[in-house]
């Protein structure tokens, strides 16, 4: 495994984390606990859905199974427990699975092309509900580009 493509891309899962959680302290609670618009997920949950993965991630680089996914996606979503509708646990949690991730991945003995190909996905998929942070930043009238 070629030393520095991997140190750039777990630099990438924690770029990725750091992004996510500048857009996550813009917004409120009751931002992030409402749905929007016709939707039924609220911030919580696709925060929450993300530390999930990260963690399942973070045991495939270890070499373990994580198991069943704990939803089916499509069909029924994850959803936030009440004790994790808070910002600063939300926070924590995306920050600890991310870190999960990259010590996860500095230690892993998995071939490097799956190394890259679990940490890319993490990338992607955090910058993808970061994304939906993002909406809910306009959709509140907050047009302007913070980071």
């Amino acid at each position: 495994m070629d030393e520095k493509l991997l140190s750039v891309v777990i630099e990438g899962v924690k770029d990725a984390r750091d992004v996510m959680l500048c857009d996550l302290g813009q917004l409120t609670h009751e931002d992030l606990d409402r749905t929007w618009m016709s939707g039924e997920r609220r911030a919580y949950d696709f925060i929450y859905e993300v530390a999930i993965v990260n963690n399942r991630i973070a045991k495939r680089l270890a070499g373990e199974d994580p198991g069943p996914m704990p939803w089916v996606f499509g069909k029924e979503w994850l959803k936030a427990p009440d004790y994790y509708r808070d910002k600063a646990r939300a926070s924590e949690f995306l920050s600890d699975s991310s870190d999960a991730v990259r010590t996860a991945a500095e230690t892993s003995l998995l071939e490097g092309a799956k190394i890259v190909d679990l940490l890319a996905f993490s990338v992607r998929h955090m910058s993808y509900h970061d994304g939906q942070l993002n909406f809910i930043q306009s959709l509140k009238g907050d047009m302007a580009l913070h980071w």
